[in-house]
């Protein structure tokens, strides 16, 4: 997704956008990337995916898991996430 308005100004007009995109980099191994783009909102992303409820998150990199919540929180702009079967 791209062009996501992280910030806007009612008086000037201007925003600040980012896009978010998500791969699979490996379809064997389950390798999700997560990268963000351009200029994201103030704090830590997070991330919640269908498959985290289904799979197994093995590890993180880029970031951390929370296996109560089923979330990826983000420490910087690429996050990489191996599942388990």
């Amino acid at each position: 997704m791209r062009n996501l308005t992280s910030s806007y100004d009612a008086g000037t007009g201007a925003r600040s956008t980012y896009g978010v995109s998500i791969a699979v980099t490996n379809p064997g191994a389950r390798v999700i990337t997560v990268t963000v783009t351009g200029t994201p909102p103030a704090g830590p992303a997070y991330i919640s995916l269908p498959v985290f409820y289904s799979s197994s998150v093995t590890s993180v990199t880029g970031g951390s898991y929370n296996a109560g919540t089923h979330t990826v929180t983000a420490t910087g702009r690429t996050v990489t996430i191996n599942l388990g079967n």
